[in-house]
């Protein structure tokens, strides 16, 4: 794990996750074109019917969404046991857990499991763009088996930046056009789980219209994949303002939130004590401190958070606190010394007993901690060096511009 670097762990889930993967495909690609829909199977005779099992129903419940509006227009084939529209969510997290089970299997020297897991996200980036892209809307669709693109939008619609499918430019026009546009997704209280110019909206029950901690974590966590800081901080804020709301008045976790006034339900659908509702302050968490899957090493600081303080991050060499002042300034503790204060946010920081590198997302001083005492250190910033000394407690200070590459270095 990330916490204590031990790989025993993944030797007993890697076979489980990855036959789990290979389910999927031979299962739930109804017509044989690459791309994966819900479905739900036909119940053994010697088992109890429950659930709707082998009908639309079944397989809406299958995808988690029960009765989201993006369900509305389709139907079910008792031959594929599968819906018959392509989700683009589900395709975008399965290109997501081969990319991952690639990597995976690379800790485990499983080189040619990794390869084909490698192969196969790829092809998978190349499928999802050439099918379920509209170019004409600017964003990633459901596509019927009848070759149209179906009009319901939700949060699915950008799990394909969490899985890193969309170029730059397409990742710019989901957001700016339809992440960040008040008719469908943004406003004051995010992201409702259909667009709120959606027919379905209106009914503000359960996917239709509400808010869900999970999907919130996924987008937000696509914004950061591509960089997106600033809106990441504004998305981040905003979910955490919503589970606050509860939180202080209350108490309560909501299953899912109403997106037109911010509260938890206190009806059937929405349970007051619920794990997933947690993501939303989760996810403030990590906008102070976070271990990037995507552009590696660590992040400290926020865009545009408040004061803020996480304690006591358990990581492989002991607790790691970090603090943000009112001034965006930054200062990180690990088991009490000093690791590094920074005028402003810094990311990709990896650390080594005598090495460390990161990026500055600010101009100004940084100090680095927990260095050699009194030890000749290179600073190495877009290819030119100074060489400069630690003082007796092993710091150093130095001044750094915004988005170079900075490495600290024994001399």
């Amino acid at each position: 794990s990330d916490s204590t670097r031990d790989v025993s762990l993944l030797n007993v889930a890697y076979p489980i996750l990855k036959k789990w993967f290979e389910w999927w495909m031979p299962n739930r690609d109804g017509n044989g074109d690459g791309l994966l829909e819900w479905g739900s199977d036909p119940v053994p005779v010697d088992r109890e019917q429950t659930w709707d099992a082998f009908t639309l129903k079944g397989a809406m419940f299958e995808s988690g969404l029960d009765n989201s509006p993006m369900w509305d227009d389709t139907s079910f084939n008792i031959d594929s046991h599968t819906m018959e529209l392509s989700a683009i969510g589900l395709n975008s997290l399965y290109a997501l857990d081969a990319r991952a089970l690639g990597q995976l299997a690379h800790l485990l020297d499983q080189n040619e499991d990794s390869n084909k897991f490698n192969a196969l996200y790829r092809t998978m980036v190349e499928r999802i763009n050439k099918n379920l892209w509209d170019e004409e809307a600017g964003i990633y669709k459901n596509r019927h088996w009848s070759d149209d693109f179906s009009d319901h939008l939700s949060p699915t619609c950008f799990y394909p930046m969490i899985a890193q499918i969309a170029s730059e430019a397409q990742a710019k026009r989901m957001v700016q056009e339809h992440l960040l546009n008040e008719e469908e997704f943004w406003g004051a209280y995010i992201i409702p789980s259909i667009a709120r110019n959606d027919p379905g909206y209106q009914d503000m029950t359960y996917w239709r219209g509400s808010i869900w901690g999970p999907m919130n974590y996924l987008v937000y966590e696509g914004l950061r994949a591509y960089e997106m800081d600033v809106i990441a901080s504004e998305f981040a804020q905003k979910s955490l303002n919503l589970f606050l709301q509860e939180w202080q008045q209350h108490t309560h976790i909501y299953e899912n939130y109403n997106s037109i006034t911010g509260q938890g339900k206190n009806e059937w659908w929405s349970y007051p004590v619920y794990t997933w509702g947690a993501l939303l302050g989760f996810i403030a968490v990590q906008e102070v401190v976070d271990a990037d899957p995507f552009t590696g090493g660590w992040r400290f600081g926020t865009q545009n958070s408040p004061i803020a303080e996480v304690k006591n991050i358990q990581v492989a060499e002991g607790k790691l606190s970090v603090q943000v002042n009112e001034n965006k300034a930054v200062k990180v503790m690990l088991n009490g010394e000093l690791l590094l204060t920074s005028a402003g946010s810094v990311k990709n920081y990896t650390r080594t007993e005598n090495n460390v590198a990161f990026i500055p997302e600010y101009t100004g001083s940084i100090t680095i901690g927990l260095l050699p005492a009194s030890a000749d250190l290179h600073i190495t910033r877009n290819s030119q060096i100074q060489t400069i000394q630690t003082d007796a407690s092993g710091q150093v200070d130095i001044v750094v511009k915004k988005a170079e590459v900075v490495k600290v270095g024994l001399a």
